[in-house]
């Protein structure tokens, strides 16, 4: 089973969760740059992190170093289009550790992957789950496909100009169990749109509480 924590709420301008399995868990960071929103308990949970996924780096290096990169032995996996990890890893900091996670690729940590389907589109899985995060303005159809094909339990969707029928159209097209609108202007107006166009039960999530899904009977 699968215990899921939200570092911050929505009103923080910050995705971070962290997806734990046994002795295994995956940080999961976006836009990088307004991650001191977080410190010090970031620094805590990334301390004890199997691995990190920063999804969005921020635009410059030091709004990159502003979440203070963990010891070499976590590895960070960074979305990036730059082919060398030097390229994205922050300032002052060791680049051993950086790895670039680019569209297409998958990386296994333990009992989770984590893919990257598309531009700003992510999935961590353990055996029964996918958690989708997406962040792209317009998924492609190839993205939205592969997305749906996941099924997922829960889907992060970055919602930067509130409910859109853009938005509203890409998590009725993915159709999760759980949607959890992110990064909102007004967090409790894009929860009551989502609602109102019920293609999954919405979560907004207390920062620090442990969420967790079942796995699947036998006969499901």
């Amino acid at each position: 089973m699968t215990q899921i924590r939200f570092l911050a709420g929505p009103e923080c301008g910050v995705t971070g969760v962290a997806l734990s399995q046994g002795a295994t868990r995956v940080v999961v960071l976006d836009r990088a740059g307004d991650l001191r929103a977080l410190a010090p308990r970031l620094r805590a949970v990334i301390a004890g992190a199997t691995a990190v996924v920063v999804l969005q780096p921020a635009a410059t290096p030091q709004g990159e170093a502003a979440w203070q990169a963990p010891a070499a032995a976590v590895p960070v996996y960074v979305a990036a289009a730059a082919p060398e990890p030097a390229a994205v890893g922050p300032v002052g900091q060791p680049l051993g550790c950086f790895h670039a996670l680019a569209a297409g690729t998958t990386i296994a940590v333990a009992g989770l992957t984590v893919t990257a389907v598309g531009p700003a589109a992510w999935v961590v899985a353990d055996d029964f789950h996918a958690f989708g995060f997406v962040t792209a303005a317009a998924p492609g159809a190839a993205t939205l496909q592969t997305l749906h094909d996941r099924r997922l339990a829960m889907l992060v969707l970055a919602m930067p100009d509130g409910a859109t029928p853009e938005r509203l159209a890409v998590c009725r097209r993915l159709a999760p169990r759980f949607v959890v609108p992110w990064l909102a202007p007004d967090s409790a107006k894009a929860a009551a749109a989502l609602e109102a166009d019920p293609w999954a039960e919405v979560l907004e999530p207390e920062p620090g509480l442990y969420y967790s899904l079942d796995a699947p009977q036998p006969d499901d």
